[in-house]
């Protein structure tokens, strides 16, 4: 709560005799130097309160963003952004990515699930393709969509030979809190089990919020290690991490319908 305070004492406007001249140029520069110097401790105090704020009201800092910023700078990691969507069902959003040039976007099930149609958004602009038909595997919360008209549209692989190790640094692209193409550095920890999913899931320790699900996990060469799906405590430090679907589990069920692509006249 604020502490009370006291009402403002009245003043009496000021006469001929109690006005000041101008002051002086040097004087008036030295004005305007103390006056910028407080607004910029007010500006600072100010950031500092809104973190503060934030947390208080159990919102995410976000710095996440500045971060982003940073990384998006690098040509490599800016050609892997072109291929994340967003995903849209019956009021639910979240990320997926793309496979094949035709368009073949890989998302969590949850944000499909029950849902009439699904739209999928290559840009931030607004233009979205409708689908009202898709595969979806629930077991391990992944759905495949297959655009029609589409051709040269920007991909990612999947990685298939190495798989990441604790310590491994991944990079996290998604569209968290409504931004799109957010990208954010995170660590593999190791593989871990989870109740409702059949395989291993990975766990990450990196920033992850609403909206990351379906975004995929890249390794140092840009391949799909694994897709988020879901974000935990960890059970020794408390710290939220991220579980994804490791890229095996994808290839299981997307090389099927991508071999179906490639062979078709």
């Amino acid at each position: 709560m604020p502490e009370p305070y006291d009402p403002l004492e009245p003043f009496d406007p000021p006469t001929d005799e109690t006005i000041s001249p101008v002051p002086d140029t040097g004087r008036r520069a030295r004005v305007w130097m103390v006056r910028a110097l407080a607004l910029m401790v007010a500006l600072s105090f100010l950031l500092l309160a809104t973190g503060g704020l934030l947390r208080l009201l159990g919102m995410p800092n976000l710095d996440f963003l500045m971060d982003s910023r940073v990384i998006a700078r690098d040509p490599d990691v800016q050609r892997w952004m072109e291929a994340i969507v967003r995903v849209e069902a019956d009021g639910s959003g979240g990320t997926g990515f793309n496979l094949d040039p035709s368009g073949v976007i890989v998302t969590n099930e949850h944000i499909t699930e029950g849902a009439s149609s699904v739209q999928v958004g290559f840009r931030s602009d607004g233009a979205r393709h409708t689908l009202t038909d898709w595969f979806s595997e629930p077991d391990s919360d992944l759905s495949i969509l297959s655009l029609e008209g589409m051709d040269h549209l920007p991909i990612l692989e999947l990685e298939r030979e190495r798989q990441p190790v604790p310590g491994d640094p991944v990079l996290i692209i998604g569209n968290p809190l409504g931004f799109f193409r957010v990208v954010n550095r995170a660590t593999v920890l190791g593989f871990v089990r989870t109740t409702g999913m059949a395989d291993p899931v990975l766990m990450l320790d990196g920033p992850v919020y609403r909206g990351n699900s379906g975004s995929p996990v890249l390794n140092a060469d840009g391949r799909v290690v694994g897709v988020v799906f879901a974000a935990t405590e960890h059970p020794e430090t408390g710290r939220t991490v991220a579980l994804a679907i490791p890229a095996p589990v994808v290839a299981v069920w997307a090389d099927p319908i991508l071999a179906e692509l490639n062979t078709t006249p």
